[in-house]
């Protein structure tokens, strides 16, 4: 779809949230930045933060070629995800009961976390055995943030804990109802359950991948393998 072929469509969608909710044509264009911010909540939910954000630049793009005042402003922006740090996952280690199925799996999820891309199934096979006395292993991942390397002792106390056929997720967990399969939204209730009563603003996955971003930022991994390694497709990882 063409840039202004899907500009036309959206001051058509603008205009049609106008009839829908009695806001008259005069009060419509150029949008107010109360009818944006209504029109951009209308769309949460039904589509990613990022395809919104895209729809209000294509309407600001309208506003300018028709030298209409754009009344956009910061409310409209996201603010950078927090990251992730070793502190909340110490956190988390000290708060989790590392014998129970389920925080034991979400432990070692939130290690993992920060090193892939959570849309891909990780399955138990994907985990390599030991390979060295220390008990490094490896694994092998869809989509890698970080590399194949995952930490030792909670994914080894996972495994140990639950014993996962090898046709599974990697994080599922046993319960009196049998195995299930760790969501993302199970396992950041969890996290934020720890993190919150601690004074932790609450979190979204994408700060696991910020987190890990930061982390090889701050071990002086060049910007450019850190672009490559983490699949960004712009430089807007440079901003945390």
């Amino acid at each position: 779809m063409g840039r202004f072929h899907l500009i036309k469509i959206l001051i058509s969608q603008l205009q049609s949230f106008c009839d829908h909710e009695n806001i008259p044509l005069q009060l419509c264009i150029p949008a107010s930045k109360h009818l944006l911010c209504a029109f951009a909540a209308s769309r949460v939910g039904a589509l990613a933060g990022n395809t919104v954000q895209t729809h209000l630049t294509a309407i600001k793009a309208w506003h300018i070629y028709n030298k209409k005042p754009w009344h956009g402003g910061p409310c409209l922006c996201y603010p950078p995800h927090p990251p992730i740090t070793c502190s909340m996952l110490l956190l988390l280690a000290n708060s989790l009961s590392i014998t129970d199925s389920f925080d034991a799996c979400c432990l070692a999820a939130a290690c993992f976390a920060i090193s892939f891309k959570p849309a891909f199934v990780v399955c138990r096979f994907h985990l390599l055995p030991p390979f060295n006395q220390n008990g490094s292993r490896k694994c092998h991942l869809p989509f890698t943030k970080l590399g194949p390397s995952d930490p030792i002792a909670t994914i080894n106390n996972h495994l140990n804990i639950n014993k996962i056929p090898p046709n599974l997720s990697l994080f599922s967990y046993l319960s009196t109802r049998g195995w299930h399969c760790l969501t993302k939204k199970k396992l950041l209730a969890r996290c934020n359950s720890i993190w919150l009563p601690a004074r932790i603003p609450a979190i979204t996955g994408h700060s696991f991948c910020i987190g890990g971003t930061t982390k090889l930022l701050l071990t002086r991994v060049p910007p450019d393998v850190v672009k490559a390694l983490g699949h960004w497709s712009s430089d807007a990882f440079l901003c945390y």
